[in-house]
């Protein structure tokens, strides 16, 4: 049994999709967009790769080295949670 945490899994019926500039995801159910960042975009992105929490921190911070501050996955993370973006239980 692994001792890392899971990540938790995007609803597969949320659109992931660029428009132009902007990162959008849209959720069918409660007919709602969002306008993501590019960090939270790379989040969503390896999270419906099933990765896991430690490759997607690893990820964020080779990426945006020292334009970020704190925990921008975990961030991410309980922003789809709080929206209903992902599955309920992970």
């Amino acid at each position: 049994m692994s001792s890392q945490p899971h990540a938790p899994q995007v609803r597969a019926d949320v659109l992931f999709r660029r428009v132009g500039d902007e990162w959008i995801l849209f959720d069918p159910v409660r007919d709602q967009l969002h306008s993501i960042n590019l960090v939270a975009a790379l989040v969503w992105r390896m999270l419906a790769d099933g990765d896991s929490l430690s490759e997607i921190e690893a990820e964020v911070a080779q990426a945006f080295a020292d334009k970020v501050q704190g925990d921008p996955s975990g961030e991410a993370i309980a922003q789809f949670r709080t929206a209903g973006l992902l599955e309920p239980g992970t």
